[in-house]
């Protein structure tokens, strides 16, 4: 029998931490804010799980903000 199974090499996480100049410190928080709001109102009408993509990307992009 044949073993399918996808095999990965090892997982490696490599963290970078750097300070935001003023301007990337206040564009991060403008989309933080904006992001946020919109994540409650998906959560206070209880559309999450329809629009979890729209959630996951509106994380990613505040993660290339950064």
């Amino acid at each position: 029998m044949q073993d399918d199974t996808l095999q990965l090499p090892d997982r490696h996480i490599h963290v970078v931490q750097c300070q935001f100049s003023e301007d990337e410190q206040e564009l991060y928080q403008a989309l933080e804010k904006r992001f946020r709001s919109r994540i409650v109102y998906l959560i206070n009408e209880n559309l999450v799980k329809t629009r979890l993509a729209c959630v996951l990307e509106m994380i990613l992009r505040l993660r290339q903000g950064a």
